[in-house]
């Protein structure tokens, strides 16, 4: 990966300073065009929220491609946490609660079914799975997905862009100011 793209909180300009100056305990919508460093800012706002002592946090992402990424910055700064996509998450957290995870072989059934397990689960469960989570590509949530994550953590830093967005008929931004401007 390369490097160049991760910038320090000294390289920032006056809207990212903005967006790392937000608290660390209230959830946040980062919007904004391709290359404009939302990703590096969900990983600048990780850092700032290991050093204050969060220890139970994830980066989630909707691609592997992106994962591998972002974990190449995670790890120019130093920061020890766990990045997964979103569906590899999915699978940990339904076996991690000795369950299997549904395989139907339709992406958007499947990942409808595996949100569904996930929610049972967090209902079974209750709620503080994580102190944290940081969602890169946010607009690409169902909204059952956002649902889910926000169910999990009582704070959800998330990036998104509609313009980027992946999937027709899927707006998972509109759904993130939703619930985040609540």
């Amino acid at each position: 990966m390369n490097n160049t793209w991760w910038v320090s909180e000294s390289q920032l300009d006056p809207d990212q300073n903005k967006c790392i100056a937000h608290s660390i305990r209230k959830d946040h919508l980062i919007t904004g065009s391709p290359g404009t460093g939302k990703t590096n800012l969900l990983v600048l706002k990780a850092l700032q929220m290991r050093k204050s002592g969060m220890t139970n946090i994830r980066l989630l992402v909707f691609t592997r491609s992106l994962k591998e990424f972002i974990a190449a910055g995670v790890s120019q700064y130093g920061l020890n946490a766990e990045v997964q996509t979103f569906d590899g998450w999915m699978i940990s957290f339904i076996r991690e609660h000795s369950k299997k995870p549904d395989m139907r072989q339709d992406f958007n059934e499947r990942t409808l079914a595996r949100v569904n397990q996930c929610m049972d689960i967090a209902a079974a469960y209750g709620t503080g799975f994580y102190e944290a989570l940081l969602i890169d590509e946010g607009q690409d949530c169902l909204d059952e997905q956002v649902r889910l994550f926000r169910s999990l953590a009582p704070v959800c830093y998330v990036a998104a862009d509609h313009k980027q967005s992946i999937y027709r008929g899927v707006d998972g931004l509109k759904m993130w100011q939703q619930v985040i401007n609540k």
